[in-house]
C-alpha cells in the first residue's frame, strides 16, 4: 500500500525511525519501524519517498510469555490502521 505524507509528516517519521532503538534502518529510505509503545503494538516495512511510504509490510505484534519475546501476529491490511500508528507514534 502506499500513503501520502506531507513533507514535514515525512521529516517528522524519518527523525524518529532514525532516533529510536526500536527502528531500524535497512535501506537509504527503508526502514523496519517496530511501534511497542502503542496500545496494539505493530510492526511497519516502510520506504519513504518525496511524497509518501511505501508500506512494504505491517503486522501487530503480539508477545509470547513462554518465550519471552515479540512476534508478528495479523497482518494489518486497512491503510487508516497503518496511517494511524505512524501518526500516533511520531506525534502527526
Amino acid at each position: 500500500m502506499y500513503i501520502r505524507f506531507t513533507d514535514d509528516e515525512l521529516n517528522r517519521i524519518r527523525d524518529f525511525a532514525i532516533q529510536s532503538e526500536d527502528c531500524e534502518q535497512i535501506g537509504e529510505n527503508e526502514f523496519v519501524l517496530d511501534l511497542f509503545d502503542l496500545d496494539a503494538p505493530v510492526t511497519l516495512d516502510i520506504v519513504l519517498d518525496r511524497r509518501g511510504a511505501h508500506v512494504e509490510g505491517a503486522a501487530f505484534l503480539s508477545f509470547d510469555e513462554e518465550m519471552d519475546g515479540w512476534y508478528m501476529d495479523a497482518p494489518i491490511e486497512r491503510e487508516e490502521d497503518v496511517r494511524d500508528a505512524i501518526a500516533r507514534i511520531c506525534g502527526l
